[in-house]
């Protein structure tokens, strides 16, 4: 099983709006790895910024999938950011924490949240 760390921009993509708004995200869009990415790999959730850190936690559901014709989410801030994608890989979140990120600081030389507990910290 492999562990992957994938980013939001908020400058690209409004997630505080999207989970805001009641959504629940079931894919992200990727732009290599497809033939590392497998069903059952942890994924976790890295929100960008000066007050970023891990968002969420989850798991891989499916292959990645090819996306034609760019993404149709209203959430993109640009449309040419929307286009642009290309492959989704499909996930299920674990665990949200948006408003308690867990910060670099919080992770230290950590290479893994296998087992993370916001209690342990």
């Amino acid at each position: 099983m492999a562990h992957w760390l994938v980013q939001g921009n908020p400058a690209k993509w409004r997630m505080q709006e999207f989970f805001a708004d009641g959504n629940q995200l079931e894919s992200w869009s990727i732009t290599r790895y497809r033939d590392q990415i497998q069903e059952g790999d942890d994924v976790a959730l890295w929100l960008a910024g000066q007050d970023g850190g891990v968002v969420a936690l989850g798991t891989v559901t499916g292959v990645v999938e090819d996306v034609f014709g760019g993404d149709v989410d209203p959430y993109w801030v640009r449309r040419e950011d929307a286009e642009a994608v290309r492959m989704r890989m499909p996930l299920r979140l674990t665990e949200l924490f948006l408003d308690d990120p867990i910060t670099r600081e919080e992770l230290g030389g950590r290479c893994s949240l296998t087992g993370y507990r916001r209690s342990a910290c």
